[in-house]
């Protein structure tokens, strides 16, 4: 298994196969036009190759110059063993990046199921109940640094639930 780390260039973002769970963010279907590709690159981006195959894009794209930052991850089908590589690195990313905020969404389970239940429930007692069993990608997010901060009730296109986090600097 050859993995390496290199600088994001436009293309990588149309040459990785999605995994299926990531091929539909906030609701919507995740495709890239040329620009965005172009703009995403210029971030702090960074594509990891697996035995010459496109398997992981990271980029942190300051949505604040200088200030602030949000963070993504996009994967490939069949990346075994190069998982624990890639959470690695992402988590070196997260760390030595000169931003004093980074930010991640990422989607949860329902929170309504949990409010028709415990209707009384406060914000903090949702956030803990949301991550009683994580999604993948909200384990992701913990295992590269971020700390979940909120749930976002209804967000996105079809209004699921997601957790935001960050890594305060």
């Amino acid at each position: 298994m050859m993995l390496e780390f290199r600088k994001l260039v436009p293309s990588d973002l149309t040459e990785i196969v999605l995994q299926p769970s990531q091929r539909v963010q906030y609701g919507l279907p995740l495709e890239f036009d040329a620009e965005q590709a172009e703009a995403l690159a210029q971030e702090d981006a960074w594509t990891a190759v697996l035995d010459g195959r496109v398997v992981c894009c990271i980029v942190i794209a300051e949505t604040f110059p200088g200030m602030a930052g949000l963070a993504m991850a996009l994967f490939a089908e069949n990346i075994g063993p190069a998982h624990v590589k890639l959470t690695r690195f992402a988590r070196w990313l997260v760390a030595q990046s000169p931003l004093p905020r980074i930010e991640a969404v990422a989607q949860a389970h329902d929170a309504e199921a949990i409010l028709q239940r415990f209707p009384d429930i406060d914000p903090y007692e949702l956030l803990q109940a949301v991550l009683v069993q994580p999604t993948p990608p909200c384990r992701w997010a913990m295992m590269t640094g971020l700390q979940p901060v909120a749930v976002l009730r209804k967000y996105g296109a079809l209004g699921q639930t997601h957790v935001l986090f960050e890594r305060i600097r």
